[in-house]
């Protein structure tokens, strides 16, 4: 089949062989991905328990959506071949990537987590799995977890047997009910089976946390749990036999995982973890303090302003923030960032208390009192399991000494973890970024302003311009000035071309004074694509920001959405997950994260992702919009009006979150409202810099694709900054396939691909190795 092409996937290469089919690894011609493809061989065309289960799998896969299970895009019956086909993950499967003397403790809890969340997903939707196995679970480059072949899977059946029954009616005593397997038929593969699957009794969710322990035994220890000569002797394994415990074969792992893993191998189902969902939570928060176990910890509460004077409020928290940023150049501190340990801030929690939701061994407290030029600073480090004071110390000192007291608080905290400093004694932690105080107070007030948005974009600006004009030789302070003119043009509060000129001319001056700042080189990332669509410039910029901070979560969020253009979408998914991990309550990273779900199709996920966090930030436009339009993709029209409408309102009645909001009302019957809003965004007059993108995106939510295509081509002629994403764009799908689209997008990869050779030339670095921001050597392009 090599070499042919079925509908519209050219068959490249094949990848392997099973039981239950071949895979062959293609590539979608309409939209430039690889796919996987599943193909049942011909020979097994008149087998009808085959076919039955090959339906199976695709019909029970595709109604996953979760990041940790393999994404089923179609399903073809073309003559005698029936496919499947379903994203393509770069790696090796699990089975291969267990060595002899298995994981390290940490990649195992971390691969198992990502397991038993997929299972409990999986179990939520009245889902058995049956064939866990490390053969069946793939793990990408990247270490994300896939799993796949649900060949085998069985809907859970209601007492009246049937398939539709809600799952509220096969939940007893919190354990999911029978399967439609019929009594003392054995499925599965032996030496992963739990005891009941072995004997062909009746099986529940229980089955599925058996086999799982039998996968996470083997990640920790290198040897299957249950072995034998013969397929008798490893089903009499399962049935009689207790396996050594891990800690006997691996001494590294903690007695508590390792009771886990006991809990989890119960012969009787009854001893068994109740629910998949209860394994996957206690998982997570073993892997955490695995990971955490290695490396000290400290979280840096806002300091308290103890100061008469309101204004000085912003002093207090530029400072916690600068020490933020210097603790985090420690590569063996872990830090939270800015956005989750500001949530503490003018509250009187315990200390344990914050400890366990950031997941840190140390806490940072202290206060800013300012009168005239002195300075008065108090600083404790504590210890969150007893409460008691590791350090204390109070500076008083001149204003102009506020980076010696920060350098001074850094070594302090050094010391009493005990980290590796990992540079010379003599170098300052704290950069001196001015000389001028009054620069300085004027660029944390641009800077806490920024954080806002909104109206506090143009409130940055101000402070950021005044910070310049007392020192002109600020260089945050000018990417201060290029990152508020990039959001300016980016939420339409001023035309684009002007903003992108602004943003730039400020950012190359921040790097003509200090090109050693991370912060220049994610604002030069993000220009380089939305204004220059230089997909591999970006790339370059925010991985040299890595380099020099491998800890900024805003390098790893704004690079995400650039490897899903590069349509590479491992790292897409490791980056967004690894600046969540250092920004774990920040309302916007959590936003980012359910958008690429949503970007992959993994619309559930998103969902789950969104209420966590409209909890944190209830009048949170764009997440509204986001879990409206993951709703209205999932077919649940309703809800996604309401979400929808209530984002279009909270935002002010952003232009760019209409189109979506017209769908949803022309998807619910409301003709005439959609229309409505069409004439709305026609009549509006501001220099909106993506007016024709959202036009065409509105026309087609309407179903009028020949305005919609003229409304692309028009900002096609524009060079509007979301048009590297067209192919992406949900309410531009039914535009796929129209040849006047096709040509459209044609030149946008052209034009980017043309693009890229340039900057090949002009950067011979592309052609070596570097060190890729998830640990690894990648290639660059």
């Amino acid at each position: 089949m090599i070499g042919t092409t079925l509908l519209h996937y050219r068959i490249d290469s094949k990848v392997g062989e099973g039981g239950m089919g071949v895979v062959y690894k293609a590539t979608d011609i309409r939209l430039g991905r690889s796919v996987a493809i599943k193909v049942l061989p011909t020979r097994f065309a008149t087998d009808a328990i085959r076919l039955r289960r090959f339906a199976q799998e695709s019909r029970t896969a595709s109604s996953l959506n979760h990041p940790n299970i393999v994404t089923i895009y179609d399903i073809a019956s073309l003559e005698d071949l029936e496919c499947i086909v379903m994203e393509y993950v770069t790696g090796c499967t699990l089975a291969d990537a267990i060595p002899p003397t298995g994981l390290p403790v940490e990649t195992a809890l971390d691969y198992g987590a990502q397991i038993a969340s997929a299972l409990a997903a999986a179990h939520a939707a009245s889902i058995l799995h049956r064939d866990l196995k490390p053969a069946n679970v793939m793990v990408s480059e990247s270490g994300l977890v896939k799993v796949l072949d649900f060949g085998l899977a069985k809907r859970i059946s209601s007492p009246a047997g049937d398939d539709s029954a809600p799952i509220a009616h096969n939940i007893q005593g919190g354990h999911l009910q029978t399967t439609q397997s019929a009594a003392g038929l054995i499925v599965g593969t032996a030496a992963y089976m739990s005891p009941e699957q072995a004997q062909g009794q009746t099986v529940d969710a229980r089955s599925d946390i058996f086999s799982f322990g039998t996968v996470l035994y083997e990640m920790l220890t290198g040897r299957r749990a249950f072995t034998g000569e013969s397929l008798a002797a490893t089903l009499s394994a399962v049935l009689r036999d207790e396996p050594p415990s891990v800690r006997e074969i691996n001494p590294r792992v903690s007695a508590d995982i390792d009771n886990l893993v006991q809990h989890c191998l119960h012969k009787d189902p009854a001893d068994r973890a109740p629910t998949m969902q209860s394994v996957a939570s206690s998982l997570r928060g073993r892997s955490v303090a695995e990971s955490t176990k290695s490396g000290a910890s400290v979280a840096v509460l806002p300091f308290v302003n103890m100061s008469p004077d309101r204004e000085n409020e912003f002093l207090s928290d530029g400072i916690s923030e600068d020490l933020i940023t210097a603790l985090s150049r420690l590569r063996d501190l872990r830090v939270p960032a800015r956005t989750s340990s500001f949530v503490f801030k003018g509250k009187n929690d315990d200390i344990r208390r914050i400890g366990q939701v950031l997941g840190v061994d140390t806490v940072l407290t202290g206060s800013v009192q300012k009168s005239g030029n002195r300075l008065r600073i108090a600083a404790q480090l504590v210890k969150v399991c007893d409460g008691f004071h590791l350090w204390s110390e109070r500076y008083d000192r001149e204003m102009k000494d506020v980076f010696d007291i920060q350098d001074d608080i850094t070594r302090a905290i050094v010391n009493a973890l005990q980290v590796q400093l990992g540079a010379s004694p003599e170098v300052p932690l704290v950069k001196q970024p001015t000389r001028n105080p009054d620069a300085y107070q004027l660029f944390v007030k641009g800077r806490e302003f920024f954080q806002q948005r909104g109206v506090g974009l143009k409130k940055a600006l101000h402070y950021f311009e005044l910070a310049l004009l007392e020192d002109p030789r600020y260089a945050l302070a000018h990417v201060g000035v290029a990152d508020t003119h990039n959001l300016l043009g980016f939420y339409d509060e001023m035309p684009c071309r002007e903003a992108f000129a602004r943003a730039h001319a400020s950012v190359a001056r921040a790097q003509e004074l200090d090109d050693q700042l991370a912060e220049v080189h994610v604002c030069l990332g993000w220009l380089t694509v939305m204004r220059d669509w230089n997909l591999l410039g970006a790339q370059r910029h925010y991985l040299r920001a890595l380099e020099l901070n491998p800890k900024c979560a805003s390098a790893r969020i704004w690079y995400a959405p650039c490897l899903l253009r590069l349509n590479q979408i491992d790292e897409c998914m490791v980056q967004t997950r690894l600046a969540v991990e250092q920004e774990p309550m920040s309302p916007l990273y959590q936003l980012h994260l359910a958008w690429r779900h949503v970007d992959l199709g993994q619309c559930q996920a998103a969902v789950s992702v969104l209420r966590s966090c409209l909890e944190a930030a209830p009048h949170f436009a764009v997440a509204w919009w986001l879990l409206g339009q993951a709703h209205l993709r999932l077919g649940q029209v309703c809800e996604a009006v309401t979400e929808l409408e209530r984002g279009v309102e909270l935002s002010h009645r952003w232009p760019k979150l209409i189109p979506m909001y017209v769908r949803a009302l022309v998807m619910a019957g409301d003709q005439k409202r959609a229309e409505g809003l069409l004439r709305e965004l026609q009549e509006r007059n501001e220099p909106a810099p993506t007016r024709s993108f959202y036009l065409a995106e509105t026309y087609a939510a309407l179903g009028d694709r020949l305005q919609a295509l003229a409304c692309l081509n028009q900002a096609l002629a524009e060079r509007e900054m979301l048009l590297p994403w067209l192919r992406y764009h949900w309410l531009l799908l039914d535009l796929h396939g129209e040849a006047q689209f096709e040509e459209l997008a044609q030149r946008v990869d052209d034009e980017i691909s043309a693009i890229h050779r340039w900057e090949k030339e002009n950067h011979r670095r592309a052609d070596i190795l570097s060190p890729g921001p998830s640990g690894r050597s990648v290639p660059l392009p």
